[in-house]
């Protein structure tokens, strides 16, 4: 684990935050959950920051004490918790580094069963090609309750001249409440 001042995950938001949330559940990992409530132009809505391992965390760098894929598939299963504990009435968005293209692509069967079943009542807007990049990224927005997604667009992590800016795609969304 990470020490505790070290983040993977920041949120922000133009207003005050409240239900502020640094931990989730105890099993997952310090640094790579974040969550809390913020009044934003379409209403209150719950925004949670995941950052989850990617398959090699701590099989060939860190501890060097998993198999590939066993770090990811523990924070879904901490996760799942999580996300049965949250209050339906809020509007609830996930973002984040997901370690996972949806659809599935280059993933064991069963690490994409434990992510489908861990996520079956969201609605993954950036699903598929995000336009802008030209391909799926593994970082997501997904959404619940009266959200839905009215843009979805992203940028590659280089320059157009090769430079790596970040070995991410960019995502941004525009959301609205139904």
């Amino acid at each position: 684990n990470a020490p505790a001042f070290r983040r993977k995950v920041l949120l922000w938001s133009r207003e005050a935050w409240s239900e502020v949330d640094q931990v989730g559940d105890g099993s997952l990992p310090s640094g790579r959950f974040v969550s809390g409530v913020t009044p934003t132009p379409i209403g209150t809505v719950r925004i949670l920051g995941l950052c989850i391992q990617w398959r090699d965390a701590n099989v060939r760098t860190g501890r060097r004490d998993r198999e590939a894929w066993e770090d990811h598939v523990a924070y879904l299963q901490g996760l799942r918790g999580v996300l049965a504990e949250l209050d339906s009435d809020i509007p609830t968005i996930l973002v984040g580094d997901f370690n996972q293209q949806v659809p599935r692509k280059r993933v064991p069967r069963r690490v994409f069963d434990a992510f489908t079943d861990v996520f079956a009542d969201w609605r993954f807007v950036t699903e598929g090609e995000i336009p802008g990049t030209g391909r799926q990224t593994i970082d997501h927005v997904a959404i619940n309750g009266g959200l839905r997604c009215v843009v979805v667009f992203g940028w590659r992590g280089q320059t157009d001249d090769g430079m790596k800016l970040s070995d991410h795609e960019g995502v941004v969304t525009r959301l609205k409440s139904d």
